[in-house]
């Protein structure tokens, strides 16, 4: 798509956050509830292969921030905790592993000294 257009689906929704990554999309709407959409997102949410309309992620509650990576997602809860999903090339989502991440986990981390408050993708 080339031209901005209504996405009908989240017609009437108040949406307060918004990432793009390489083939999806993620939008937090005003209750924290996590959205996404697009091309692959059997990589970075694990439920089908395309999903041209929003998906809630159901595993996450009350985000206020989300990020979305080339195939993966972070996004961090009103609580501080910071989670992700989707492809784990090279480690990137600080789970441990290099596995597929197919549902939204915890990323714990002894350098966590106060709680995550934001978060953040950078294409190289």
């Amino acid at each position: 798509e080339y031209t901005p257009r209504l996405i009908k689906n989240l017609d009437g929704i108040k949406i307060k956050r918004i990432a793009a990554g390489m083939l999806h999309s993620a939008c937090i709407d005003e209750k924290g509830t996590v959205f996404m959409f697009g091309q692959k997102t059997e990589k970075v949410l694990g439920r089908s292969n395309d999903a041209p309309r929003p998906s809630a992620v159901e595993e996450i509650q009350f985000s206020e921030e989300v990020a979305c990576g080339g195939y993966h997602t972070c996004a961090v809860t009103d609580r501080g905790d910071l989670y992700s999903w989707g492809s784990n090339e090279n480690g990137c989502l600080g789970l441990g592993g290099t596995g597929m991440v197919r549902f939204p986990e915890v990323v714990r981390s002894s350098l966590f000294k106060l709680p995550v408050s934001k978060v953040g993708m950078q294409y190289v």
